[in-house]
């Protein structure tokens, strides 16, 4: 059902409406005009960023950062949340509830792709690649100690 045409619709639309309202709440939440244009361009450019380069290796499209199924479903919620609190938080209490409602019969709609994010937990390196991730990188210069979790 998820890659159903009306569903792919419906998704995108929610995709160009949490960037609406994340601009909407960047723009009228701070006092000051220059930072005004700042938040509100900036919260659109790091969702849209966010949502198109950490994908799940079969995703349709470019991968630049692939990531498990698990990371990218939290993400996902994370995107659509942030759209949900900050429609709420600019008192748009009706706006809010319809989009959360939205959002939610759109994943039970969508429950093959969840299931299928559910269950792709780990890479899966393409055959005759070295099969290392890198799964995070910490560096701290005080100390001078890194940490690189290998997989």
């Amino acid at each position: 059902m998820s890659q159903h045409p009306i569903n792919l619709g419906v998704r995108f639309l929610l995709e160009i409406l949490v960037l609406v309202a994340l601009g909407t709440w960047g723009w009228q939440k701070p006092e000051g005009t220059s930072l005004r244009y700042g938040l509100a361009l900036l919260l659109q450019v790091v969702a849209a960023t966010v949502w198109g380069v950490f994908r799940v290796p079969n995703d349709p499209g470019v991968s630049p950062v692939q990531v498990p199924g698990l990371v990218r479903l939290l993400l996902e919620i994370l995107f659509f949340w942030a759209a949900v609190a900050a429609l709420y938080d600019l008192n748009q209490f009706r706006n809010s509830l319809v989009l959360g409602v939205v959002l939610l019969v759109h994943y039970l709609l969508s429950y093959d792709r969840v299931l299928l994010l559910l269950r792709q937990y780990a890479f899966q390196p393409s055959a005759g690649k070295v099969a290392i991730a890198v799964v995070g990188m910490l560096r701290f210069i005080p100390g001078e100690i890194n940490l690189v979790l290998v997989r």
